[in-house]
């Protein structure tokens, strides 16, 4: 299955966005936000977006597992994403920790 990549801004116009999203998916195709958590995302908006795969900045991962806030901040968005039904991915992953 094919998927594209759009970044967090792309999502601002929330009618706009689910009207091209819902097309795509329509045509079998998957939609990710890359580099989520760096753009202007609320979380009003993150239970309205019609996409499948949500992509962990990699500036919250990198500094994991010792800064105590990105832990946080990592282990909210996935669990929340996760309870959403989103797919998740970590960038930049570079160490088992």
């Amino acid at each position: 299955m094919n998927e594209i990549e759009i970044t967090e801004s792309q999502t601002r116009n929330t009618e706009q966005h689910f009207k091209i999203s819902q097309q795509l998916r329509d045509k079998g195709i998957r939609i990710a936000i890359d580099d989520f958590g760096t753009g202007y995302s609320s979380l009003s908006v993150l239970k309205k977006l019609a996409v499948d795969t949500l992509k962990v900045d990699r500036e919250f991962i990198r500094e994991l597992p010792d800064e105590p806030s990105s832990t946080l901040m990592v282990s909210t968005i996935v669990n929340m994403s996760m309870a959403l039904g989103y797919e998740v991915v970590a960038e930049g992953v570079e160490t088992p920790e």
